[in-house]
């Protein structure tokens, strides 16, 4: 399932069962910091110094998002669903 364009990313299984994009070796979800620049619009900059990653990863992780944007809002969309069937 790993796209051999970003070696950075990788996948994991989320609570539901779903694949969940992941930033290799740093825990941290794509769509956390793609939100982080689309909906919060913050800098690469500042996402790195944020979340204490490198210029690179988050580049890195902000490209993928780019390329995978449908893939990314879908699984944003889905989980804010399961967060309101939850509450």
């Amino acid at each position: 399932m790993d796209d051999s364009r970003f070696s950075q990313i990788t996948y994991r299984r989320g609570a539901a069962g779903a694949p969940i994009a992941m930033l290799r070796g740093s825990g941290f979800r794509v769509r956390t910091l793609w939100a982080a620049s689309t909906a919060w619009r913050w800098s690469p900059e500042d996402i790195a110094r944020e979340y204490d990653l490198t210029l690179d990863q988050v580049e890195v992780a902000l490209s993928f998002g780019a390329v995978h944007h449908a893939q990314i809002e879908a699984d944003m969309a889905l989980e804010e669903k399961l967060e309101r069937t939850i509450a």
